[in-house]
């Protein structure tokens, strides 16, 4: 688990995320329906397995989008 459940990071983290939605998820990801249960698996609340799939889902989408428009990648790294 990277983070407990009521950690100040996790929370942190997900605030981050809702905030950036769409640098995290594509596809559907707008739609009001779905903005609620991004929410709620945010909050940390239940969430059913179809929830998840749609989450999956756009996730893909936007894991799809990344591999087929970024040409490079600049990595830099001090020591």
């Amino acid at each position: 688990m990277l983070f407990d459940d009521n950690s100040k990071e996790r929370l942190n983290f997900a605030k981050y995320i809702k905030g950036n939605l769409s640098l995290f998820l594509s596809g559907d990801a707008d739609k009001e329906q779905n903005k609620k249960v991004i929410e709620n698996i945010l909050n940390g609340d239940k969430y059913s397995t179809a929830q998840l799939s749609s989450l999956s889902s756009m996730y893909n989408d936007a894991d799809e989008k990344i591999g087929t428009k970024v040409q490079y990648i600049l990595v830099e790294l001090n020591v």
